[in-house]
């Protein structure tokens, strides 16, 4: 690359100079030259001009220029000072590194292609840009004065907004994209988003608890109602029966119906506030296999029912079968029903996606149902065995323990057991291990393949008290070798997921508690750190059209250079602050200061998981292959659309800073 040295400029004047003000131009697209018009029309193809209004448009095409660069013009240099003009490139590429860089292909180069503006940050904060701005081969770009920004950025709150929160108006317009292509499904749905108060559309039917059930019946029968809410003095919810309870409850044990309604109802019932919202419920439902929530209106403990919502409320939302493929998993009374069951899953993913279901949303979906298989098959698998009291919570490591897993991705999990008293824990392992390696086998054969590094239950070293397991988490902390670092980057994220019959989750929250304690240390979070930046997101400058060393055979790892940079960071992050979230989402938002922006962070880490589920999802591809775990996250960049590939860059650039803070912290 030349030195930092002005290449000579062609400048083309497209329209007059800046006006004042972005509003007093009115006129119609129509009357404005031909020059006008074609700006314009290159504007509206690139977000975030293609929500601006047409006036504020029309206005700052006037006040273009459209400049020609070659290769090696640098336009920018980190070194001069408040820049007094503002670029949108039109053709070509220009990259962005590091002050005095050598090699526009560095590490951290960013590639800027049509419609990418530039330099944002500099001009909104009256600062000299952080970068130095190079023509990467010959390049045509839009120039503007100061001006005409400060008063696009005065009068459009569209392009305020896209300035503060590029990567969510990025995102916005994705989402509207994929809207856009399922209109005929999701026209009339509504959102997923929506709060339960909009949902109710009258108070459930009450009755006292001292109701005799012939009563009660009889006020469900007359209401043509499914449900019925019992209410206190102080019309307090206290429990729920439904049509649903009636044969279990009331017919096969032959209930006096003078009994109160109290001795057969659910109580108290599980209940939800007016804000919360639909998937909120759908949540809950999936966690307590219920089909009912009562919704309350006031503080928790004088919360009054105003509301009942029920899953077929919620199916008729979403219209993509939720409520079947959940009643199916948890009725399933065989491995291959419950197979038959898993397999429905990714349909239903496919067609919550087409509906525009946030991913986070989304992800969230999949590892509840995904945690009801898991819970259905270890139910199916102990239902012979002889545990001679033994009690254990079956552990969930890695993307399951972070509730991120997607759909290619084989097993990591684990047992925490408790042996009854003169049992020794030896003995204790060896009773649990045969029931361990079915179950292994099982989730294999439901589509979660074995684990080629053997991080399963079944595996000895896995099969722990909780004594053991601190003794192992001790050592990795206190010894972090590249092998220990490796292996916490996997247990750290367990949570427990199911647990044998008369156990809890007690012992998995102090396990928990007692690693947030410990890995404060020092040097393991140091170390921890070194290795988090050991993988760098992809330079943008690199994987479009020239020089792709980063790719295999055409293909970019999301896994490895998109989602990993956000998930060890969030992790270090987490451990250094005491953190018990396991979610990457909760870690950076719980852990990262507000001026560090988290929530774009999140949105990024978000969109590349999107990625991901939607290239799994593709029944075209390699990766939708039942065991293709090598093609599950390999995408061709060049594949995507131009709005997909311009916010993959920017998540990466989020990436960056985010490892930026780790250096900043660490000073590795």
């Amino acid at each position: 690359m030349p030195p930092a040295t002005s290449v000579p400029t062609t400048a083309v004047s497209v329209g007059p100079s800046a006006p004042a003000s972005l509003l007093t131009h009115k006129h119609s697209l129509q009357k404005q030259p031909i020059t006008i018009r074609h700006t314009v029309g290159f504007l509206r193809e690139h977000a975030p001009f293609s929500q601006i209004e047409e006036p504020a448009l029309i206005a700052l095409a006037r006040a273009a220029k459209l400049s020609y660069h070659t290769k090696g013009t640098q336009l920018f240099s980190a070194n001069s000072g408040d820049p007094a003009t503002f670029y949108i490139v039109q053709k070509g590429e220009v990259r962005s590194a590091r002050p005095g860089a050598d090699d526009v292909t560095h590490d951290y180069a960013i590639a800027l292609h049509a419609g990418e503006a530039f330099p944002l940050g500099a001009l909104i904060e009256g600062r000299a840009p952080v970068n130095d701005y190079w023509a990467f081969g010959d390049s045509f770009c839009y120039e503007f004065p100061r001006t005409a920004f400060t008063a696009l950025y005065d009068s459009s709150a569209v392009f305020r907004d896209f300035c503060s929160r590029r990567i969510a108006h990025l995102l916005q317009d994705s989402r509207r994209q994929t809207l856009e292509l399922a209109a005929s499904q999701a026209a009339q749905a509504q959102s997923m988003s929506s709060l339960l108060s909009t949902l109710t559309r009258r108070k459930p039917v009450t009755c006292s608890p001292t109701t005799p059930v012939r009563e009660a019946l009889a006020l469900m029968h007359e209401r043509k109602i499914g449900s019925i809410v019992l209410i206190d003095e102080n019309e307090l919810p206290v429990g729920i029966f439904t049509e649903r309870d009636l044969i279990a409850r009331v017919i096969l044990p032959q209930v006096d119906l003078g009994s109160p309604i109290a001795e057969i109802a659910s109580c108290p019932p599980i209940t939800l506030p007016g804000n919360a919202t639909a998937f909120d419920a759908a949540m809950t439902m999936a966690r307590h296999s219920i089909r009912h929530i009562v919704i309350t209106e006031g503080e928790p403990t004088k919360a009054r029912a105003t509301g009942l919502i029920s899953e077929r409320d919620l199916f008729s939302l979403t219209r993509v079968g939720l409520r079947q493929v959940s009643a199916a998993i948890r009725h399933a009374r065989s491995l291959s029903r419950l197979k038959s069951a898993a397999s429905d899953l990714k349909l239903l993913t496919r067609n919550m996606m087409a509906q525009g279901v946030a991913v986070e949303q989304l992800t969230q979906f999949v590892a509840t149902l995904n945690d009801g298989i898991t819970e259905r098959a270890l139910e199916l698998s102990m239902k012979d065995a002889a545990l001679h009291g033994i009690s254990f919570v079956w552990l969930a490591f890695g993307s399951e323990g972070r509730m991120e897993q997607t759909f290619s991705t084989d097993q990591d999990n684990g047992i925490l057991f408790s042996a009854p008293a003169g049992m020794s824990a030896t003995e204790a392992r060896g009773i649990l291990l045969p029931l361990a390696r079915h179950m292994n086998e099982a989730l294999d054969g439901l589509g979660f393949p074995l684990c080629r590094g053997n991080i399963m239950a079944s595996n000895p070293e896995l099969c722990l008290t909780q004594a053991e397991w601190q003794e192992r988490f001790d050592q990795w902390i206190h010894t972090p070798t590249p092998e220990a670092l490796l292996a916490a980057s996997i247990y750290f994220d367990f949570r427990p997921l199911a647990h044998s019959v008369g156990a809890t989750f007690e012992g998995a929250s102090d396990l928990r508690a007692w690693l947030a304690g410990q890995a404060k240390r020092k040097s393991f979070l140091r170390a921890m750190a070194e290795n988090a930046l050991a993988t760098l997101p992809p330079a943008t400058a690199t994987w479009f059209g020239h020089d792709k060393f980063e790719l295999e055979e055409g293909k970019l790892d999301l896994k490895l250079y998109g989602a990993r940079p956000f998930v060890d960071a969030a992790r270090l992050l987490s451990l250094a602050q005491g953190v018990t979230a396991t979610q990457t989402s909760e870690r950076l938002k719980t852990a990262l200061p507000k001026q560090d922006d988290p929530a774009a962070m999140i949105e990024a880490f978000h969109f590349i998981q999107g990625l991901r589920l939607k290239h799994q999802l593709n029944p075209g591809d390699p990766a939708a292959g039942e065991h293709a775990l090598e093609h599950a996250n390999r995408i061709d960049p060049n594949s995507l659309n131009t709005l997909d590939r311009r916010i993959l860059k920017e998540s990466f650039r989020q990436a960056r800073k985010l490892q930026s803070r780790l250096e900043l912290d660490y000073q590795v």
